[in-house]
């Protein structure tokens, strides 16, 4: 029952494509569990079959998070919130970009400031120094410690640089 290349596959006599998330789906718009547009997902179907009627207020986990494994072992019914459990881990500690404090952000988001102040502050466009005073605060501080004071990273500071025209460990060259 579960697919093994994407295209080649069918599913109760049904072409197998990509649905929401790269979920494999057919239309059968008759089958109890499919949506507005006719669409049912495959481990969906599988679910119904197994566990019937039940399973309608569940969301269909695969045990072992491979959605195109749609084996009658792998599918487990679960309530909205426990699914939601099932795929949130621990929190991760992130130092904020702005003001270097430690947070805890969710995992599954790249999350670089401690707070929306933070972040709005950072967002707002950095006044720059001269080019060549700013290749010569770098020379004497380093990148890391110039955009600390600018509010950028070290890399944006050498990259402003090279942009401009100063080589990164040279004597600046004169923009064209």
């Amino acid at each position: 029952m579960s697919a093994m290349a994407y295209g080649k596959t069918m599913f109760n006599g049904r072409s197998i494509f990509l649905v929401s998330k790269g979920y494999p789906g057919v239309y059968w718009p008759t089958h109890p569990t499919a949506n507005a547009g006719g669409i049912v997902y495959v481990h969906r179907a599988v679910a119904y079959a197994v566990f019937g009627e039940s399973m309608f207020d569940k969301h269909v986990n695969h045990k072992n998070g491979d959605i195109w494994d749609w084996r009658r072992s792998n599918l487990i019914p679960l309530s909205p919130e426990d699914h939601r459990r099932e795929h949130i881990s621990e929190p991760v500690e992130r130092n904020c970009l702005k003001c270097g404090r430690i947070f805890l952000a969710p995992p599954n988001r790249k999350r670089s400031f401690c707070t929306a102040q933070c972040r709005i502050e950072h967002s707002q466009r950095t006044s720059w120094p001269e080019t060549t005073a700013l290749w010569c605060m770098a020379k004497d501080l380093g990148y890391e410690e110039v955009g600390r004071r600018l509010g950028v990273t070290g890399a944006a500071v050498k990259k402003r640089l090279k942009v401009r025209g100063f080589a990164a460990g040279r004597s600046p060259k004169q923009p064209q």
